[in-house]
This record gives structure tokens, sequence and C-alpha cells, in this order.
């Protein structure tokens, strides 16, 4: 999805909230391989792998999305906190269009 501006992105959001129809379906997402990779304080880079499943309301069920996700976290007041979130998304091929987050 490209959103070079403002505006751009303002139409996205429109589209998704008032103008396209979606079918009923249920998400899994599946996240393994959580490693701590580094941290420098106070932050701490977490990567993991995701899997992403849908079933439509028929009980039909498809992988989705699959790639890892890139996290960076600061503790604050002894709360963690995410500083930046980056999903990587490893398969070149949506099966439909990409109405949720991932």
């Amino acid at each position: 999805m490209l959103c070079e501006n403002k505006n751009m992105l303002v139409d996205r959001i429109v589209s998704l909230r008032e103008v396209n129809e979606f079918s009923v379906h249920r998400s899994k997402h599946i996240i393994a391989n959580v490693h701590i990779k580094n941290f420098d304080n106070p932050n701490f880079l977490v990567v993991a792998n995701y899997a992403m499943y849908h079933a439509d309301s028929e009980g039909n069920g498809s992988l989705f999305s699959f790639g890892s996700y890139r996290d960076t976290i600061m503790f604050v007041n002894g709360e963690p906190k995410f500083v930046d979130k980056t999903v990587v998304v490893e398969n070149w091929s949506i099966p439909y269009m990409l109405s949720i987050s991932i």
C-alpha cells in the first residue's frame, strides 16, 4: 500500500471505514521464535516470526500472511512500551485486499 502524503492516507482510511464491504472472517496470529537481539539501555530490539490465518464464516481457513516483527521496546516506569514496530511481510502476494492490520 502506497500512501505518499496525508491526503492519500485519509482517502485510504475513509475507503476502509465507509465504502468497502468485507466478508466476515476471523483472524488468528501465531507468533514464534521470539528473540531479544540486543539491548541498549533503555531500548530492546525484539524479533519474532508470525503466521496469520483467516477463517471465513463457513469455517474455511487459509494462510493469509507470514513474515516477521521487528520491535523496539523501552521500559518506562517499569512498564514495557513500544517505541517502534515494523512488520516485514515475506509472502509477495496477499490473496485479497489488505483491509486489516497485520
